[in-house]
């Protein structure tokens, strides 16, 4: 009986340490995946913060653009009768000097800008 008492207590503590190194396996995995995971996130965090940066400076840039097209209107349509005179734009060289605005403007406009990318 003795023999049998001492073969059940070298099984019982094999078996609890079987599930002690089991627990601090288990412990040393979540450990690994935890890190893992803060990992990925610093890698996610890094990439928002760029894509802030980036929408950021989209916004900037619109309102830049928004600004000019604001003035470009302006100086497409209300230029004249904010003055009461002529549009304030010509087409240049000066001795074939002629005033313009609206739809012609544009037209003007185009063809420089067309001209000055090729």
């Amino acid at each position: 009986m003795s023999d049998l008492i001492e073969r059940l207590r070298r099984l019982y503590v094999q078996t609890g340490m079987n599930y002690v190194q089991e627990a601090a396996d288990e412990i040393e995995h979540l450990r690994a995946e935890v890190q893992r995971r803060r990992e990925h996130i610093a890698v996610f965090d890094e990439r928002y913060t760029q894509l802030e940066a980036e929408r950021d400076e989209l916004r900037r840039q619109l309102a830049e653009a928004e600004l000019d097209a604001e003035r470009y209107r302006w100086l497409r349509n209300e230029a004249s009768t904010a003055r009461k005179c002529d549009p304030m734009v010509c087409i240049y060289p000066l001795d074939e000097q002629d005033l313009i605005d609206g739809d012609r403007l544009d037209v003007a406009i185009d063809a420089v800008m067309g001209a000055s990318n090729e």
